[in-house]
């Protein structure tokens, strides 16, 4: 397990309120707060409008994903890798993503050609 993962679950355990939760429990669940935290941890910043300058997205985009209106999309794992050079694979089981695939939100269609 690396750093960040290690310290994504220290802070996944100390937020977390329920006392019947368990860290295997808590360590599976879906939390894109989560990841931005650590990300923040692992890039030494502490606002999340220092992130999103960071990541070159708006801070409305930090503020919808912390409030759960838009996921984290394929793209926004893309700049987060190119930001911290953390993997993505690493970067979806920070935030609990447990999905086989992880795919684009649009589909690139070929062009037609006109004779």
């Amino acid at each position: 397990m690396t750093h960040i993962a290690t310290k994504a679950m220290q802070v996944q355990q100390t937020s977390s309120t329920t006392s019947a939760a368990t860290p295997a429990t808590t360590a599976a669940a879906y939390d894109p707060n989560l990841l931005l935290d650590a990300l923040m941890h692992h890039l030494g910043i502490d606002s999340d409008g220092a992130l999103s300058r960071r990541l070159k997205v708006a801070r409305d985009v930090i503020r919808s994903i912390r409030q759960g209106t838009m996921p984290v999309c394929a793209s926004m794992l893309m700049w987060m890798q190119e930001a911290t050079g953390i993997g993505i694979d690493e970067l979806r089981r920070i935030m609990g993503d447990r999905r086989g695939k992880c795919r684009l939100g649009f589909s690139i269609q070929p062009r037609l050609r006109t004779a």
